[in-house]
């Protein structure tokens, strides 16, 4: 049994996988960031321009491919890392039978992917076209997507039609729940989701480092520190309120007599 791999190594094989994951998650992260900020100058183009159709933007469509290669690296890994724990527990096993005065072990070693044969050989590339269409599908994609229609649309997001994805057909308020006024500086409770303005949620830690949630039926506790910034909900008021002034300036002398 001197060929087996020791579980310090693949423990090490595992904790890497686990940095690149968490690399492509802070990728992702940043690719939504920039797209966010690309769809806000391309509406303010819009208006300045009096361009009323969509526009094509090679930058955003980079981004999005640059989503869904993280998206698809992202499987990759989660493919590997099952065969470490299942390579894992192989060994850990096989030590048991040993210890137990078994010269060989009962069961045979399982079948697992070499990376390095899977990388060398160009599977991964050859195959990656046809995989990040496929990815166009995938849940986190259409929210990332989402996220973007919001910025210059009101109507719903058009996902293609699949209900099990993900279809945004609820109408998003910009009312804060505690000032009952629109959101100003918006931030969202990691815990819960829900989003407040700043300095009306901060006010309420002045005397506790915890609080119940301020929205009705909601029952989970809010730290300060709980709290981040609502980029999505900054952008959907910055719409609304563009919306309703460019409503007004379409007919300031459309009143209705009661």
């Amino acid at each position: 049994m001197e060929s087996l791999p020791r579980i310090e190594d693949i423990e090490s094989i595992d904790k890497t996988y686990a940095s690149l994951q968490r690399l492509l998650t802070s990728h992702k992260h940043n690719i939504t960031q920039s797209a966010l900020s690309l769809e806000s100058e391309d509406e303010q183009l819009c208006i300045n321009s009096l361009i009323l159709t969509t526009i094509y933007n090679p930058q955003a469509a980079q981004l999005d491919q640059d989503f869904l290669k993280c998206l698809y690296e992202e499987q990759f890994i989660a493919k590997h890392k099952q065969d470490i724990a299942t390579l894992k527990q192989y060994i850990e096993r096989t030590h048991a039978q040993l210890r137990q005065n078994q010269h060989q072990p009962t069961s045979q070693p399982p079948a697992i992917r070499d990376p390095e044969e899977f990388i060398k050989h160009g599977t991964m590339l050859r195959n990656i076209d046809t995989g990040l269409e496929a990815l166009k599908q995938n849940k986190e994609f259409k929210e990332y997507k989402q996220k973007i229609w919001n910025i210059n649309h009101t109507e719903p997001f058009d996902d293609g039609g699949n209900e099990d994805i993900f279809i945004a057909s609820q109408t998003i308020s910009i009312i804060c729940p505690i000032t009952k006024k629109n959101f100003e500086n918006p931030v969202k409770s990691r815990t819960c989701g829900h989003t407040f303005s700043k300095e009306a949620i901060q006010s309420m830690f002045r005397r506790s480092t915890s609080i119940s949630c301020p929205v009705v039926g909601c029952s989970h506790q809010i730290t300060q520190n709980g709290l981040e910034r609502d980029i999505v909900m900054e952008e959907t008021v910055k719409r609304e309120l563009r919306k309703k002034s460019r409503e007004v300036q379409k007919d300031p002398d459309d009143i209705t007599e009661l």
